[in-house]
C-alpha cells in the first residue's frame, strides 16, 4: 500500500507549499499560513483537485473566538479524514492527500487556547496560586491535540499527508559575553514530534548565489528515509522520488 507522511520544514520562499501541492489528489489543504497566492494559479494541470480551506489564526483577542477556530479545524480535519476513508484507492494505491500549511501556526493556537483553558480551568475550581505558575509547563493538552492531527492519517491506508513547518533561529549564550547570541543555525519550529511520528523528515533552504547564480535552485536534506537517504541532499524533489526511497507503506 503506497502512503506518505512527511515533515517538510524551512525558511520562506522554498518551495514548501508547492512541493506539497505536487502530491497526489484530492488534495485536502488546510491554510493557516494564507501563503497560497501566486502559488496555486501556476500549478500545472489546474487546481480542481485541490480543496482548500482557510483559517485567520489570532493568538490575542477573545478566548472563545480562537477556541471556535481551533474547533472549526478539528471538524474539517475528521471531515476531511472519513472522506478520504471512502475513496477508493487509486492505481497506485493512494487515497490523496492531507496538507497543513503550516502545522507550526496550528501548534501556536492550540498552545494558545489549551493553556487558557487551564488557567480557566484553574480559576474556577480555585486552585492555590502556586499551581498558576506550573501553567507554562502544561503542555499535555497540546501535545495531544497534536498528535492526534500527526498520527490521524494513518488509520486511513493509502492516505499521504504532509505537515508544513516553519524555522526559528537556534540562539545560545556567548561563553565570552555572556549574552544570548543568534548562532545562524535554524530548527524547525513548531511541534517537535512531527518529525518522529512521519516517515521522512526534509529540510527545505535555498541554494546559494554561487551554486545558483538566479537562485532557482532549491535543496533539501532527508532524514529518516532510510539509510541510504540519511542527510541527501537534493536539487530537485518530487513524491515519486520519495516513493522510491521509502515504498510507502
Amino acid at each position: 500500500m503506497r502512503r506518505l507522511t512527511c515533515c517538510l520544514w524551512g525558511g520562506t520562499k522554498c518551495w514548501k507549499t508547492s512541493f506539497a501541492l505536487g502530491w497526489p489528489g484530492p488534495i485536502d489543504f488546510f491554510d493557516w499560513n494564507l501563503g497560497l497566492e501566486g502559488v496555486i494559479e501556476d500549478l500545472p494541470g489546474g487546481h480542481d483537485h485541490i480543496k482548500i480551506t482557510t483559517y485567520q489564526r489570532t493568538l490575542f483577542g477573545d478566548h472563545d473566538a480562537r477556541k471556535a477556530v481551533l474547533d472549526r479545524f478539528r471538524q474539517d480535519y475528521q471531515r476531511a479524514i472519513n472522506a478520504a476513508a471512502k475513496r477508493p484507492l487509486d492505481a497506485n494505491g493512494c487515497r490523496g492527500t492531507i496538507v497543513v500549511d503550516t502545522a507550526t501556526e496550528l501548534e501556536d493556537l492550540v498552545q494558545s487556547v489549551t493553556l487558557e483553558d487551564i488557567r480557566i480551568y484553574k480559576y474556577n475550581n480555585r486552585k492555590s496560586s502556586d499551581e498558576f505558575q506550573a501553567i507554562a509547563r502544561d503542555y499535555g493538552p497540546r501535545n495531544e491535540f497534536m498528535e492526534g492531527v500527526v498520527t490521524s492519517p494513518l488509520g486511513v491506508p493509502g492516505l499521504n499527508a504532509v505537515f508544513i513547518h516553519k524555522d526559528a533561529a537556534v540562539w545560545a549564550k556567548n561563553p565570552a559575553t555572556g549574552q544570548m547570541e543568534d548562532t545562524g543555525r535554524t530548527r524547525l519550529a513548531g511541534w517537535k514530534r512531527t518529525p518522529i511520528e512521519t516517515q521522512i523528515t526534509i529540510e527545505a533552504f535555498r541554494s546559494s548565489p554561487k551554486e545558483d547564480p538566479q537562485g532557482r535552485l532549491y535543496n533539501c536534506r532527508l532524514g529518516k528515509a532510510s539509510k541510504s537517504a540519511e542527510g541527501l541532499v537534493l536539487a530537485e524533489l518530487s513524491y515519486e522520488f520519495l516513493s522510491g526511497i521509502i515504498g510507502g507503506e
